[in-house]
């Protein structure tokens, strides 16, 4: 995460917990035109990707988004003036 971090200047960091299972989303800050939502395992795994301009690559968790916008917890936010 620290990797990903150092590639941005704004983002928030959600935790929630799905199917049993613990997940990381990365998303741009909201003042960002056309920014993405990217969903990671604890592993690392990019398992999904929301927003964008081709509104992301999709999810292979079903119905995750609803689920996420619904029990997200910001745990981190970064907001770097360049």
């Amino acid at each position: 995460m620290k990797y990903l971090l150092s590639k941005t200047f704004c983002v928030e960091v959600y935790t929630v917990s799905y199917n049993n299972e613990e997940y990381i989303g990365i998303r741009d800050c909201p003042r960002i035109v056309d920014g993405m939502t990217v969903i990671y395992d604890c592993s690392g795994n990019k398992v999904c990707e929301f927003g964008g301009l081709f509104l992301g690559s999709g999810c292979t968790l079903p119905d995750f988004w609803n689920y996420f916008e619904m029990n997200k917890r910001l745990i981190y936010v970064q907001d770097i003036k360049p």
